[in-house]
């Protein structure tokens, strides 16, 4: 029997996670995250950033280019 890889998408990124995703530093990040430019939401002690906030803000980058 063949094997199936199922694909689950998180619903929010870790700071560190974003970082990898997007290519960008915890610092950059961080200051991004104060001044409003990626929207985020505060779990227990740590910081998530919505999936649909991530790519939102990638849509604005690329339109920005």
């Amino acid at each position: 029997m063949a094997q199936q890889h199922i694909s689950i998408e998180p619903g929010a990124l870790s700071v560190a996670a974003f970082c990898q995703w997007a290519g960008v530093s915890r610092a950059w990040t961080y200051e991004k995250l104060r001044d409003g430019s990626i929207r985020s939401v505060k779990r227990g002690g740590r910081r998530l950033i919505p999936l649909e906030a991530a790519r939102e803000w990638l849509a604005g980058e690329r339109e920005a280019a």
